[in-house]
């Protein structure tokens, strides 16, 4: 599938209270983010969005009080997972 490029128009650019340097990067972490917090993007697929490694984007969205919306299938699946791991070792 082909990336999607976004714009962001001069003005927002303009009027965004972070410095210009890292503000492409700081853009995406906080729409990977809000992705993740509304469902949208499962958390390993906004993680790579946001370019970041595993333990870091958990610390980064503790930071930004961001909760992990897991649901019990969710919940029962990562056990189901860890337990299957657990017996390959």
């Amino acid at each position: 599938m082909e990336p999607l490029v976004l714009t962001i128009p001069p003005e927002a650019v303009a009027a965004a209270r972070l410095p210009r340097q890292g503000m492409e990067a700081e853009f995406q972490r906080r729409l990977a983010a809000a992705l993740y917090a509304d469902g949208i993007l499962p958390g390993g697929a906004a993680c790579r969005m946001a370019g970041m490694e595993k333990a870091e984007w958990h610390y980064y969205l503790g930071q930004h009080h961001i909760p992990h919306p897991l649901t019990d299938e969710d919940v029962t699946q990562d056990l189901k997972n860890l337990q299957a791991w657990r017996e390959t070792d």
